[in-house]
């Protein structure tokens, strides 16, 4: 009876085993190494996705996870800064408050949003308690891409085709939202300077492009190979004028900034990102084009 319940349950270990191996298998087929790889390198991948799964399953029985999810949160954030947008502009308009007071609070806002947005996907929020250390690199780099998009589609390329109309709108809600950086964060805005409008031109171009990606992943389910090189040179274009947006302006002594808080909350923090994490979703596109077979035509 022993022994019987012993090969009973070898056979359990090895049938699941199987299955396991057949579930990666299938839904991991256009990241399976390709046939020119050999059998030593199909071994290697699927053991150290059968690690990952072990590490997700581990997790998982852990719990301990938040009841909110990543979605929600996300949205949450969204929400506590379009809501703030009129409140601080009412403030400033109507109850008396230091309308410098005001736009700053504003802009302190966009900078705890856009951090807590980033810090989400390293939470273990419902939903991503199992994830890998590579899954939430690759969800803060596709959120990110999200987070490039809306303020060049939203408010840089606004700025670019309605200069005009935002300059006769202020003091109305509907300009605040530039108005709120201008007025102290970045006077240049204002005069229309050339070497910003090709910055901020070419920043609406990126918005666009990131865009056109974010519909092909929705599509596809991932970037493929030439979108991901695509995204590599989005990212240093993205980088590089905001290089010479800090250095010229520091370079002059920062005659269009306004006051310590405008210098740190408007200039500083809220181009930062742009900073750091063009860097970060390069290297991870760049990884990702390294472990990956080349693609080849169908």
């Amino acid at each position: 009876m022993a022994r019987q319940f012993i090969a009973l349950s070898r056979d359990y270990r090895v049938k699941s085993f199987n299955v396991t191996i057949g579930t990666l298998i299938s839904q991991n087929a256009a990241a399976l190494p390709r046939d020119k790889d050999g059998p030593i390198g199909r071994r290697r991948w699927i053991s150290q996705n059968i690690r990952d799964e072990k590490m997700s399953e581990i997790a998982l029985k852990a719990g301990g996870g938040s009841a909110i999810r990543f979605q929600t949160a996300v949205i949450g954030l969204a929400v506590l800064m379009l809501v703030s947008l009129p409140i601080c502009w009412a403030a400033g308009t109507y109850y008396g408050v230091d309308k410098a007071v005001a736009s700053n609070t504003f802009w302190s806002v966009f900078d705890i949003v856009y951090t807590g947005i980033l810090i989400l996907p390293w939470l273990k929020l419902k939903g991503q308690e199992g994830l890998t250390h590579a899954q939430r690199l690759e969800k803060m780099c596709v959120t990110w891409i999200f987070m490039i998009m809306i303020p060049h589609l939203t408010w840089e390329l606004p700025w670019v085709v309605f200069y005009h109309a935002i300059m006769a709108g202020k003091g109305q809600l509907w300009a605040y939202a530039w108005w709120a950086y201008m007025d102290g964060g970045d006077m240049r805005y204002v005069t229309r300077d050339v070497n910003l409008l090709a910055m901020e031109s070419c920043a609406s171009l990126i918005g666009m492009i990131s865009a056109y990606l974010l519909d092909r992943r929705h599509v596809t389910g991932r970037f493929s190979n030439n979108q991901l090189l695509v995204l590599m040179a989005l990212m240093a274009a993205d980088f590089y004028p905001t290089v010479m947006y800090f250095y010229t302006e520091f370079y002059l002594g920062l005659p269009d900034v306004k006051g310590i808080a405008g210098l740190i909350t408007k200039f500083i923090i809220a181009n930062v990102f742009w900073l750091v994490m063009p860097w970060v979703v390069f290297i991870w596109a760049g990884r990702q084009l390294i472990q990956r077979p080349p693609e080849t035509a169908a």
